[in-house]
């Protein structure tokens, strides 16, 4: 099945344009969204625009899902054509879907572009292309030409599953990473939907000229969910680093369940965060404040005149009263909680710490340089719920396997529990869905020795114990013969 369509014209104004990548903005970023130098479009070398784009899913009428792909071209690397003080662009981008090696749709659409010749090749343009499919696997292919029928660029987006939204249970879109995100009555607009413009930001780069991150989402079946025990939902909405809450951008909102789908509009100033890797994340919970449904997507700082330095200096003196009347005995304490976070250079710095105030200067400067006293609360918070949750006789709960897992990845999206049986040892399935850089994983729990203490038996995630036989060292008959690991 094959459809086209032409959409209107998006020309990038002040909000995006003012943001000016380059390689080296990139490189320290540690991103692989690499541009091309600025000069001349090479017809030889067209664009990887896999490096380039992004891509978010959303209901869609009758049971199907539209997906939305958002492109960002360099200017500089885009052939315009100059006549006196203006210069013009027309671009053509193409989306194919196959299933199963079969094609079964193609969209196009048109972007035209025009621009003052003496500032073209400043800033990025970006386009947006979408299409509506029932829900399954599909393969994508993005191309872009200019009128002429000259290929600018092209790339492939292999094995993307398109989840079904239709349910009556809670759902909720992708995390659509915007520079900005406002109300509009321009239905006109490419980035229009729900009563807002959507500027997407494909690069998923944030600082210098973009100082906000803005976030646009959808939530479905508010209504139809029969199962949610209140009229009220609540949001939680944070950034992390790494394995480290920034509780200072933690944001927790009521709704109230009066329509069936809302949108969910949320914008975070970033222009104080260190350069480097940050993922947002997006909770929704009942009144009992369980979660019910998380998503994360992560972005891009680049802040070079913010340095590690900087930030640390502003902890220090909130940090120094707190440990001002610690005691040894409690600052040797807490360099066992923190193990799970700490480098291999601290624990040796710590190590040669002899003396009551080298240790407290210590602390100082490790949480000064994770967040400060906020960061140390957030994550001292989730050592006193392992401690209450999984402590196993004379073990406290942060030192057990199910209590490690906990606080390093926070709490599963659902746990599958199966009890002994003649032939079963008792075992636990965790499973978390939208791990930063990883996706879905799982951990296995087993009580191999049969005392109720559950051990860590095999995971999915990246650079944990990893046994595809699992199941037999939770078979009763061949539990003996795995008592000494695997």
């Amino acid at each position: 099945m094959t459809t086209s369509s032409e959409r209107a014209i998006f020309k990038l104004d002040c909000r995006v344009s003012r943001w000016r990548p380059t390689i080296d903005v990139l490189k320290r970023c540690c991103l692989l969204l690499l541009f091309g130098a600025s000069g001349a479009l090479a017809k030889a070398q067209p664009l990887n625009l896999a490096e380039s784009v992004d891509f978010a899913t959303f209901k869609a009428d009758s049971g199907q899902t539209l997906i939305e792909f958002y492109v960002a071209f360099q200017k500089s690397r885009l052939p315009y054509q100059v006549s006196g003080e203006l210069a013009s662009l027309e671009l053509h981008l193409s989306l194919s879907a196959k299933e199963k090696g079969r094609d079964v749709k193609v969209e196009t659409v048109k972007l035209v572009a025009s621009e003052k010749s003496a500032t073209r090749n400043e800033g990025l343009l970006v386009g947006r292309i979408a299409t509506i499919l029932p829900p399954s696997v599909y393969d994508f292919a993005l191309s872009a030409t200019s009128a002429d029928g000259d290929l600018i660029g092209k790339g492939e987006f292999k094995r993307i599953k398109l989840r079904s939204f239709e349910s009556d249970s809670l759902r909720v879109s992708d995390i659509m990473l915007a520079f900005n995100v406002f109300k509009s009555d321009n239905p006109k607009s490419p980035f229009y939907k729900n009563s807002f413009e959507a500027i997407p930001n494909p690069t998923g780069i944030y600082g210098e000229g973009a100082k906000e991150l803005a976030v646009y989402i959808e939530i479905y079946n508010l209504v139809r969910n029969l199962r949610l025990n209140s009229d009220s939902l609540y949001s939680r909405t944070y950034l992390s680093r790494g394995d480290l809450v920034l509780e200072e951008t933690e944001r927790r909102k009521v709704r109230r369940r009066t329509a069936d789908a809302i949108v969910y509009v949320e914008k975070t100033p970033i222009d104080s965060l260190l350069s480097g890797k940050y993922d947002y994340h997006f909770e929704i919970s009942d009144s009992s404040f369980k979660p019910i449904i998380r998503r994360s997507k992560s972005f891009f700082v680049y802040n070079p005149n913010i340095k590690p330095e900087m930030l640390a200096e502003r902890h220090l003196d909130a940090l120094a009263m707190e440990f001002a009347g610690m005691t040894e005995e409690l600052l040797d304490e807490m360099r066992q909680h923190v193990e799970y976070i700490i480098t291999g250079d601290e624990k040796e710095t710590y190590k040669s710490a002899k003396t009551l105030e080298q240790k407290r200067g210590f602390f100082e400067r490790f949480w000064a340089t994770r967040g400060g006293a906020s960061a140390r609360r957030a994550y001292m918070n989730k050592i006193e719920e392992a401690n209450r949750r999984f402590s196993h006789g004379s073990t406290p709960g942060f030192k057990t396997d199910k209590g490690r897992v906990f606080i390093k990845y926070g709490e599963p999206q659902n746990i599958e529990r199966e009890n002994s049986s003649s032939n079963q040892k008792p075992y636990e399935i965790w499973q978390y869905e939208n791990v930063p850089a990883q996706g879905n994983v799982i951990f296995i729990f087993a009580d191999r020795m049969g005392f109720g203490r559950y051990e860590l038996i095999h995971s999915t995630a990246i650079g944990e114990p990893h046994n595809p036989n699992w199941q037999q060292i939770v078979n009763q008959a061949n539990s003996r013969l795995n008592d000494g690991g695997f």
